[in-house]
């Protein structure tokens, strides 16, 4: 969960399972390469469960887990939508850029944790939250008019109690 509401020890490692695409929508790939990894991959249900939820709100067009390789993992974009950008390597090259920026700690002992990241564009609403427990994020994308703390609201609400 957001680094505010994280509680709770690790939860322990699943078996790993091919990614499998679902609509529009992908299910876990785990790797189990770490421990971050297996918390991960441990937390990969909910994770699909709760993007899932997330795309049942007005205005969301995309809710994705990423690793800290910029892969998704979990979630994706809601039925019937598109990506904007319709160029899948240079989706792929942003998801990566937006999990380097997200995982940083640097300034963590001055400025405190990121709680999350947001960007309004022309075309669509961006908002990243980092997971520090398994070092994965989640990207929301939404439309132009959203409002961006009630979006944070919204994910920070329906992620509770996620690691």
């Amino acid at each position: 969960c957001p680094r505010s509401l994280a509680k709770g020890p690790v939860p322990a490692a699943r078996p790993e399972c091919p990614r499998r695409r679902r609509g529009n929508a992908f299910e876990w790939g785990g790797r189990g390469q770490s421990v971050e990894s297996d918390a991960a991959a441990a937390a990969a249900p909910a994770y699909g469960d709760r993007c899932a939820r997330l795309l049942a709100v007005d205005g969301i067009r995309f809710a994705g887990i990423i690793d800290a390789g910029g892969s998704l993992v979990a979630g994706g974009f809601g039925e019937g939508i598109e990506p904007l950008e319709g160029d899948e390597d240079r989706l792929k090259s942003f998801m990566e850029f937006v999990s380097r920026v997200s995982i940083r700690s640097e300034y963590d002992s001055s400025l405190g944790p990121i709680n999350y990241l947001a960007a309004r564009r022309d075309r669509a609403v961006l908002v990243s939250f980092p997971f520090p427990l398994t070092r994965v994020l989640l990207l929301v994308s939404a439309e132009p008019s959203s409002n961006i703390e009630e979006l944070a609201r919204t994910v920070v609400d329906v992620f509770a109690g996620v690691p």
